[in-house]
């Protein structure tokens, strides 16, 4: 294998995922008028937790980075740069840009009590004949991709209609 001999420039992306993220939103609907949007409030990094991962992750990513296997890349650190070394600085930078990574769950929580928006058969309370069989029944994000679980979800839900 042979190597160029020309600098060699490194860019990447650094996304932060965890099998389960404390901090919690909200989707409110706000109008009987089905066109009005809801309010959505992620609510990204309110719990400490979440900010300690983040902050762990990008120590970890600096320490990969700065290592003697990658000197020759030359890789240079553009956001929040290296400049930027105190906690609260990092914790900053991560509650401005850092966000979802378009898998969100949970907002018609399941159950079998009063507050839940669906039962364990995907039954809408109050509104006969409407199922729900997506990502917004299941309670937390997976650790995995939410698509098998929402192929399983879907799964169960035709079952659930064949026998009905």
């Amino acid at each position: 294998m042979s190597r160029s001999t020309a600098s060699p420039t490194a860019h990447s992306r650094s996304s932060r995922t965890t099998g389960s993220c404390a901090s919690r939103g909200s989707l409110r609907i706000t109008s009987a008028d089905p066109y009005t949007p809801p309010v959505i409030d992620p609510r990204y990094f309110t719990e400490e937790e979440d900010v300690r991962a983040v902050l762990s992750g990008i120590a970890t990513a600096r320490r990969i980075a700065g290592s003697s296997a990658l000197a020759e890349w030359g890789i240079e650190e553009v956001s929040p740069g290296l400049t930027t070394v105190d906690e609260e600085s990092i914790a900053d930078y991560a509650r401005t840009y850092f966000g979802s990574y378009c898998h969100p769950v949970g907002t018609c929580m399941m159950g079998e009590d009063e507050v839940s928006v669906v039962d364990s058969a995907l039954r809408v309370r109050g509104l006969e004949g409407l199922r729900v069989a997506d990502a917004s029944v299941i309670p937390s994000i997976p650790s995995n991709n939410t698509n098998a679980t929402v192929y399983a979800i879907a799964e169960r839900a035709a079952d659930l209609l064949r026998r009905s």
